[in-house]
């Protein structure tokens, strides 16, 4: 399961960073938009760890 969660959450980096990094035009609502699905994703994986630590 860590492995595949590993998988996703590096495809899901790249997604990002392709919105605003790999594009000529540095759009900051793009770049806006990524810092959000990053908080996103670590809103989800906080409690994860908060679940393996207390295990």
């Amino acid at each position: 399961m860590t492995a595949s969660v590993h998988q996703a959450l590096e495809s899901r980096i790249r997604e990002l960073q392709d919105l605003w990094k790999n594009t000529g035009d540095h759009d900051t609502e793009q770049l806006r938009l990524a810092l959000r699905s990053y908080r996103d994703i670590m809103h989800r994986l906080l409690p994860l760890a908060d679940e393996q630590a207390t295990r």
